[in-house]
């Protein structure tokens, strides 16, 4: 379930983000990705207790990061205001599916409008592990949305993913951000460091 873009005012954000938003897979209706032709995003059923996932799968490994990339979130036009020539760090909560071997995803921030941080590619575990990046989003000039794209495997268009949450927070350019630590990867990360 998506959560709504998050004003934090002054203060009030213990990581000392502007804003932020939130993605987590619940479990309940449908994943909120948007998967192009020959792409899935469907949740896994987990057992009791365990932290819901998406499966995310499909996607040509050679897909540009531009506009709306690989399966993506659309971020919300407030979020997209908000990061306008500020600093983002986006950090995904994912794993290696048990029955794929593959050993790596990849993600980007896009604009659609001014630029993009180009795939940047993490190495899977099989438990759920934080990954993190940032990217200095330049100013904004016609505001064509902002996404959030990844793909499940970059070498194959065979590979698969899943994802627990994604979150996608606002600093003040040039501003120090407090690296996050390695974590396992639970929905109560989502409050964490």
């Amino acid at each position: 379930m998506a959560r709504p873009y998050l004003p934090n005012p002054s203060g009030s954000s213990p990581s000392g983000a502007l804003a932020s938003f939130q993605y987590v897979a619940d479990g309940d209706g449908t994943p909120d990705f948007t998967s192009p032709e020959g792409t899935t995003a469907d949740f896994v059923t987990v057992s009791r207790g365990e932290t819901p996932v998406v499966r995310l799968s499909g996607v040509q490994s050679n897909a540009p990061p531009t506009g709306s990339p690989g399966i993506y979130l659309k971020l919300p036009e407030a979020f997209e205001n908000a990061a306008s020539g500020q600093t983002v760090r986006v950090t995904v909560a994912a794993r290696r599916p048990a029955d794929d071997p593959h050993q790596s995803f990849a993600v980007d921030y896009s604009t659609s409008d001014v630029g993009n941080s180009g795939w940047k590619r993490f190495t899977l575990t099989d438990q759920l592990a934080a990954y993190s990046f940032t990217y200095a989003v330049p100013k904004m000039e016609k505001g064509n949305g902002d996404f959030i794209g990844i793909l499940p495997d970059p070498e194959t268009s065979a590979g698969a993913v899943e994802i627990a949450w994604v979150t996608a927070e606002v600093f003040p350019q040039g501003a120090p951000i407090e690296s996050l630590p390695p974590v396992a990867a639970t929905a109560t990360s989502l409050t964490g460091p």
